[in-house]
């Protein structure tokens, strides 16, 4: 067979490989294919300039995640070089780092033989992109485009570089959990993906802008838990500074509440753009929560604008998703 050379597999058993590499521990692979999600205004950006710089120093993410110190190329396909320049200077004093930078260039994903060839002669191995939907001209939710578009991205795996690049997400439905199909476009996106990380901004109102920080996907091991970082900027905004904050609860303290008011949103989100009555809703969950419980919750997901109902015949309500 042209091109194609089986091994037997007593010789892929005999094989020896490496023990798991990591770019940041327990969050990002090497040599892997990495998303990281979110809504406009979700400071992912800033959360990605920061690890990029981490990367350069070798100085632990967030005060708290080991960070292999790597040669870095940033892609801007976002910003400009002088966007780029005010946003790096809130994050570091720093003059001199191992990082290249291509900026608003006229680079697609389809110029990737080059970058690789840049990359290994200039010993850097890690390559981030802000942000893959300005790097390609494929219609992102078709199957087929998307399958094509990574066609380009595995050259990148084959060649022991890391990529990690910026998407959106859809919008988020409040008590919700975070899933690696939050990703905007088609669902080929997240299916190839090693590695996945989804950040929303929290709505609460509080003193600190705060984010949630979720893995989502993760090929090589267990998905780490959730956690919170809050968001401190100065008077002058110029400097910005990210603090790991307190882990996320555990689930089994969570109140039978929250557990209906997020087990209603999925149920509701499986049928979009249908509607349930209120006795249709009760019957899937009451293996659950009770009926009194998942009444309430009902309630306060319409007060809060998350569900909407209408009347239905005698008593009866139907729900569905605000969209």
């Amino acid at each position: 067979m042209e091109n194609l050379t089986p091994i037997a597999f007593k010789e892929l058993m005999a094989k020896q490989f490496p023990k798991e590499a990591w770019l940041l521990n327990g969050l990002i692979p090497e040599h892997c294919i990495t998303m990281i999600a979110g809504s406009p205004a979700s400071f992912k950006t800033f959360l990605l300039l920061d690890l990029m710089i981490c990367m350069a120093t070798g100085e632990k993410f967030l005060g708290q995640f080991e960070v292999k110190k790597s040669r870095v190329l940033f892609i801007d396909a976002e910003n400009g070089e002088r966007m780029l320049q005010d946003r790096i200077k809130k994050l570091t004093n720093e003059q001199d780092l191992d990082i290249e930078i291509l900026s608003l260039s006229r680079f697609r994903i389809t110029d990737t033989d080059e970058i690789i060839d840049y990359c290994l002669e200039k010993d850097i191995k890690v390559i981030i992109i802000d942000s893959l939907i300005r790097i390609h001209s494929n219609d992102e939710n078709s199957s087929t485009g998307m399958a094509t578009l990574f066609n380009d991205f595995k050259k990148y795996k084959s060649n022991e570089l890391s990529v990690i690049f910026t998407h959106h997400n859809r919008k988020a439905v409040q008590g919700r959990p975070q899933s690696a199909d939050d990703a905007r476009g088609s669902s080929e996106i997240s299916a190839f993906v090693d590695a996945s990380i989804s950040i929303r901004r929290s709505n609460k109102k509080q003193e600190k802008d705060e984010i949630l920080i979720t893995p989502t996907k993760l090929r090589i091991a267990k998905e780490a838990e959730p956690f919170n970082v809050a968001v401190t900027e100065d008077e002058t905004k110029t400097w910005l500074k990210f603090e790991l904050t307190e882990m996320p609860k555990d689930k089994s303290r969570i109140s039978k509440m929250e557990i209906a008011q997020e087990k209603i949103t999925s149920l509701l989100e499986e049928e979009v753009g249908k509607e349930m009555n209120q006795k249709e809703i009760i019957d899937s969950l009451k293996n659950v929560v009770g009926e009194s419980t998942i009444k309430g919750a009902l309630g306060l997901l319409e007060e809060e604008g998350q569900i909407k109902s209408k009347p239905g015949a005698g008593n009866s309500k139907y729900y569905s998703l605000e969209q």
